[in-house]
């Protein structure tokens, strides 16, 4: 997709089938989304494609965490919501980089 496209996304729906690497091959997309607003991860807890023990939602926050310390800048979406696939069970909710970064004073 060119930048027009990725531009006008408000919301978006996105299956993680390998979390542990999920914030390499894509959050500097997201990062590109200006009006990215709501963001779904779909996760499968039990596949797991890499070496890394955690869970999804562990490994993501932590990605997620680190991209909102290195671009300071970035204007993530209002609210990100981590839910099992499949369940629909709701894993984590973020709602803006504050979310982040007390989680990483704590």
């Amino acid at each position: 997709m060119g930048r027009e496209e990725t531009d006008g996304i408000e919301r978006m729906v996105l299956e993680v089938k390998d979390h542990a690497y999920f914030g390499y091959f894509n959050l500097s997309l997201l990062r590109g989304m200006r009006s990215l607003r709501e963001l779904e991860l779909r996760v499968e807890n039990w596949v797991r494609y890499s070496w890394r023990t955690e869970g999804a939602a562990d490994d993501i926050i932590r990605d997620l965490r680190t991209e909102v310390l290195d671009y300071q800048d970035w204007k993530m979406p209002d609210v990100i919501r981590i839910v099992q696939a499949g369940t629909g069970q709701e894993l984590c909710v973020i709602r803006g980089r504050g979310d982040l970064l007390v989680e990483e004073e704590a």
